[in-house]
């Protein structure tokens, strides 16, 4: 079967993005809930900021291990592990009985979704061609920003209409229909895989449940039984990704870029329109989800236009530098800005986010093709390191909320000097789109 010949990798893709949005969706939530949390738990700004980011710390230091056990295991039996830790870690964030409770839930669901963008790489390098990669993690981060959206102003109307407990059990059940549809439609790989250094099809020489296509002398070295070789063969595999300078560039513009919805849109950013423009929460909610509005729309065209340009680098100059610029505006200049143009300016604002999505086919690109998911989870590790970094500091700048207003947006500088920090990153990122490596020199 030609893996790119039917619907069946979409269909199989499509299962593992719905699952990133099911994360995405437990992720961004308790922005909707931070007053409800905050007298539920007895805690102020600062403290939840802690709570809330724990997810980043479990999130971040699985990434690594993550892409190793999809590199090996394959992405099916994934999921359903994955899926169990996120339905469990939201059950325990509903029951909120102590601060144990929630900072624990938080824990298991950023276990979880440590799988989540990583598990798509993985369906897309072994069921698409390389030509059409950046394509198809295009449509997985549309599908993955859908569930971000989901938890802004849509999910703020459900807390409202029957409490954010009620909703936290709601999110659990949508967890166990994702297991059913995993169940149903997701295999590990096609009969045969795509090597990134060819053109077409290569024979996938392992079993299914390896899920990548290693050669037998790797499969040898870590037969069953012999941890040694399979601590070799990890330990290989990751010296590998990381000895490459140009993962770590890529990955540190990735962690800066990020702070705009690590920080903001993921977590303060709703309490900021609260505060400066003073709308509600509905509102301000519905506001925030725009900028995973315009993620979705601008990760099917950030693709379109490399092709056109044919380059990758310039859409992550082009996307830090809009950043800045428009996020400098938000918290310098904040009444410039009417309640009506803020929709604008968070899609906007979306729309040059999404650029990031071509720092992963940069990663992928610049690593061996059967390392694609740990590669992706060493730079997926860096750029969650912004929301253990950033939540709890703006969380702590926020304890004085009664300053005045020019007081408060202070706690907000760091977001732009983040994305300005990502644009002179990107002048050492080497640009890895394919027909620039194919022009004669």
């Amino acid at each position: 079967m030609q893996p790119s010949s039917s619907w069946r990798p979409w269909i199989v893709l499509g299962c593992a993005s719905f699952f990133y949005a099911y994360q995405f969706l437990l992720r961004v939530s308790p922005s909707v809930m931070t007053e409800e949390l905050m007298g539920v738990l007895a805690v102020d700004a600062s403290s939840l900021g802690f709570l809330l980011a724990l997810y980043y710390n479990s999130y971040a230091t699985l990434q690594i291990p993550a892409g190793i056990v999809l590199d090996r295991v394959g992405p099916r039996r994934v999921l359903f592990g994955a899926l169990f830790l996120c339905i469990s870690g939201a059950f325990l964030f509903s029951l909120a009985l102590s601060s144990w409770f929630v900072g624990c839930g938080r824990l298991l669901i950023g276990a979880g979704s440590a799988f989540g963008f990583l598990s798509c790489i993985k369906v897309g390098t072994l069921w698409f061609p390389p030509s059409r990669l950046a394509f198809a993690m295009g449509v997985s981060m549309v599908i993955g920003t859908f569930g971000a959206t989901l938890g802004g102003g849509p999910l703020a109307l459900v807390v409202a209409a029957v409490g954010w407990q009620t909703t936290c059990y709601l999110c659990v059940a949508l967890g166990f229909f994702l297991v059913l549809l995993v169940w149903l439609f997701v295999e590990d790989a096609p009969k045969n895989t795509f090597d990134s250094a060819s053109t077409g099809p290569v024979e996938n020489t392992t079993s299914v449940s390896s899920g990548s296509p290693q050669t037998s002398s790797a499969n040898a070295s870590s037969a069953p039984g012999d941890s040694g070789g399979i601590l070799s063969l990890v330990w290989g595999n990751l010296k590998t990704v990381a000895s490459n300078p140009q993962t770590w560039w890529v990955g540190f513009y990735g962690l800066l870029i990020y702070v705009p919805l690590s920080a903001f849109a993921d977590m303060w950013g709703v309490g900021f329109l609260m505060r400066v423009y003073g709308v509600d929460k509905n509102l301000a909610a519905r506001i925030i989800s725009f900028v995973y509005v315009g993620m979705a729309s601008g990760s099917l065209l950030v693709p379109v236009l490399c092709d056109k340009v044919q380059s990758y680098r310039l859409s992550l100059y082009v996307g830090s530098f809009a950043s800045t610029v428009l996020f400098a505006g938000i918290v310098l200049y904040p009444l410039f800005f009417s309640v009506e143009m803020l929709y604008g300016v968070f899609f906007s604002l979306g729309v040059f986010l999404s650029t990031q999505t071509m720092a992963f086919v940069v990663i992928a690109d610049i690593n061996p093709s059967h390392l694609a998911a740990t590669a992706g989870g060493f730079h997926n590790m860096i750029c969650m390191i912004s929301g253990i970094i950033f939540q709890p500091l703006i969380g702590f700048f926020l304890n004085h909320e009664g300053l005045p207003l020019p007081e408060y947006l202070k706690a907000f500088y760091v977001i732009p000097l983040a994305t300005l920090g990502a644009l002179f990153l990107a002048a050492f990122t080497r640009d890895t789109y394919p027909q620039e490596k194919k022009a004669p020199r």
